[in-house]
């Protein structure tokens, strides 16, 4: 159950992530003078620029996801074979 869950989440997490980044190439296109004069404010800063905040943290949860539920599905299957 946990595995099916996980993949939930991803599927449904790329596909959030996928219409953010949409909407960011969608704006770049529309003003490019606007993305340049952003990039200029952002370069050599610990900006998210060209991405937004929303979009890194989704990223780090699609992340965690995709690591740890696997883990937690094997620790739950374990736990069933053994009978705990």
């Amino acid at each position: 159950m946990t595995i099916v869950i996980a993949f939930l989440l991803i599927i449904l997490g790329t596909w959030w992530m996928s219409e953010l980044l949409r909407k960011r190439r969608d704006l770049a296109e529309a003003n490019p003078e606007r993305w340049a004069k952003e990039w200029e404010e952002a370069k050599g800063k610990p900006d998210p620029w060209p991405y937004t905040s929303q979009i890194n943290r989704l990223g780090f949860v699609l992340r965690q996801v995709k690591a740890f539920f696997p883990i937690l599905g094997g620790i739950f299957f374990f736990m069933a074979v053994m009978k705990i």
